[in-house]
């Protein structure tokens, strides 16, 4: 279907999948979105290491001691030399190194976080809606 608008004059709707990026070629010369894509700093993959001790200090005060220690293992044991960490972690790069234009984590994104979503999108997604908390003031006053 081509648009009437004027300057959308090219086709307005095909499946593109979720890297909306290989859309491009639908977007008005005049204004480009991703124009300067290939120029913006690309997301790096960040280090094993660092994933791990970040998941480690976020699940502290979820888990009790001994919860805590079992995980404190089985992250060690995740990243043993040689282990289901490392091949997950070269997969990755592989995968950053595979699109030099984009994201590695675009496609993932939008899939997941927006188009696999099925929940309400207004309520759970939408960041520009806020609800007044009617809480607030019950609790204050009891």
């Amino acid at each position: 279907m081509k648009s009437k608008i004027a300057g959308y004059e090219k086709q307005v709707f095909r499946d593109h999948g979720v890297d909306y990026a290989a859309s491009s070629d639908m977007e008005p010369d005049s204004l480009p979105l991703y124009a300067m894509q290939k120029d913006v700093d690309r997301l790096p993959v960040p280090k094993l290491k660092d994933s791990i001790e970040l998941y480690l200090s976020s699940v502290i005060p979820h888990l009790s001691a001994q919860e805590l220690e079992n995980t404190k293992r089985a992250a060690a044991d995740f990243v043993k030399p040689g282990g289901l960490g490392e091949t997950l972690q070269k997969r990755l790069e592989d995968r950053a190194a595979s699109k030099p234009n984009t994201s590695w984590l675009q496609e993932w994104w939008n899939e997941y976080a927006y188009l696999a979503y099925r929940d309400s999108v207004v309520y759970n997604v939408s960041y520009y809606l806020q609800f007044a908390d009617e809480c607030v003031a019950a609790m204050a006053n009891p």
